[in-house]
């Protein structure tokens, strides 16, 4: 579909990391392939993701932290891009 620059936090489902690539967030049936403008490479699917945002929507240009799961220090930050909805084939 067409991208879009802002998803509602509220209805995110989950989130998985593609590593040194891109975030997929699920939202119902659809996902949102997001590809960082810039720190892409630090993503591992291992991190924990932390988002601080003002509103209730995720957009683009927020900041997401990338937290080191077992030592649970902050290794790095993505700068989000546009979210690219793809729908589940029937």
């Amino acid at each position: 579909g067409k991208p879009v620059s802002c998803i509602n936090l509220r209805d995110v489902q989950s989130s998985t990391i593609v590593d040194g690539t891109a975030i997929v967030y699920r939202v119902g049936s659809k996902l949102y392939v997001n590809r960082p403008q810039s720190g892409a490479r630090w993503l591992d699917d291992d991190d924990i993701l932390s988002t601080r945002t003002i509103g209730s929507q995720l957009c683009r240009i927020d900041a997401v932290h990338l937290i080191d799961r077992s030592a649970r220090f902050q290794r790095g930050f993505v700068v989000l891009g546009d979210f690219v909805p793809y729908s589940r084939p029937r």
